[in-house]
């Protein structure tokens, strides 16, 4: 995939930042068991960020909007992603709450299991977004979760269609999701299981993500992304349906992959949605790269590592 055929897109993300602490263990704890960790390092994280940092790496201009607390992990927040290129004069510093905090636990194959304590992503609100309204139309894509409030989540989707830019949703975490908002997303990028919780389908081969698909596309989507970890992603838009397999790799932190999928696809797809298989399959591979490294954050590749990745890959086949 030649990147230097996409121009530079605008993004602007609404989102969360979370303070992630990871701990590694030799197994992931069952209800009421104690187990030993190994190793436990913390970083910046939150879908959020994962994803603005993500597309910044891609080459995106990004801007993105969250909430932390006036404590010394939102001050790091700040400092941060500012470093890394993200543009963060529209954070919100929050007097209320702390900034969230992540607890993330993985095994040596790589799962994980995940805590997230909100703090200050609960305080930014619909009338936050509101008051921003104006700086919308300057981006392509907006680009959104639900680790903020639903209100704020549909808010921010409806503003900023009003405003002429592209809303992308990825659904996690998928609680007190309401159909509503699905009027007001151009691209969706569930994962198997929110996939199914939105719907009400079970996930059980291609026909059954056709499906999948269609009651998106009922709903107004136009292109849906379903992800699907080591078997790959399955994309439908415009009539076109296809399974896109993931290459092997020995997974150290399946952590944020997902962020990783997310914030590249967004960063290199046309506006017009042309380049749209491309753009998937660039983004799956960068997530598969990120899956080698620890860390929500630390493991994002750059530009340069993604392509270095597939020029290897190619070689192999």
């Amino acid at each position: 995939m030649n990147m230097d055929t996409f121009k530079k897109n605008r993004i602007v993300i609404v989102g969360s930042y979370n303070k992630d602490i990871t701990i590694r263990t030799n197994k992931l704890p069952e209800k009421g068991e104690t187990v030993l960790g190994e190793l436990i390092n913390s970083g910046p994280g939150g879908k959020g960020a994962n994803q603005a940092v993500a597309a910044v790496r891609a080459g995106a201009e990004v801007c993105f909007i969250t909430s932390v607390g006036m404590d010394d992990n939102g001050k790091d927040a700040i400092e941060t992603l500012h470093k890394q290129g993200v543009e963060v004069r529209l954070i919100k510093k929050d007097k209320e709450l702390p900034t969230g905090t992540a607890t993330i636990i993985v095994n040596p194959q790589g799962e994980n299991c995940i805590v997230v304590v909100p703090g200050a992503n609960s305080n930014l609100t619909a009338q936050d977004i509101i008051q921003i309204e104006h700086e919308f139309s300057y981006f392509d894509i907006m680009l959104l979760q639900l680790e903020c409030s639903f209100e704020t989540v549909l808010t921010a989707a409806s503003l900023a269609q009003n405003n002429g830019t592209k809303v992308m949703l990825n659904p996690a975490p998928v609680q007190n999701f309401s159909i509503e908002l699905l009027e007001h997303i151009n691209i969706i990028t569930p994962n198997r299981v929110e996939a199914e919780l939105i719907t009400g389908m079970k996930i059980d081969g291609e026909s059954s993500m056709c499906k999948v698909s269609s009651f998106f596309h009922e709903y107004g989507v136009d292109s849906v992304l379903i992800t699907l970890g080591s078997e790959g992603v399955f994309i439908s838009s415009n009539g076109f349906q296809k399974l896109i397999s993931a290459h092997e790799v020995d997974v150290v932190d399946s952590t944020g992959a997902g962020d990783v999928l997310n914030g590249v696809f967004a960063a290199t797809l046309n506006n017009d949605f042309s380049g749209l298989i491309e753009s998937a399959i660039f983004a799956s591979q960068a997530a598969t790269l990120s899956v080698k490294k620890v860390g929500s954050q630390s493991s994002i590749p750059h530009l340069n590592e993604i392509h270095a990745f597939i020029k290897n890959l190619s070689k192999k086949s």
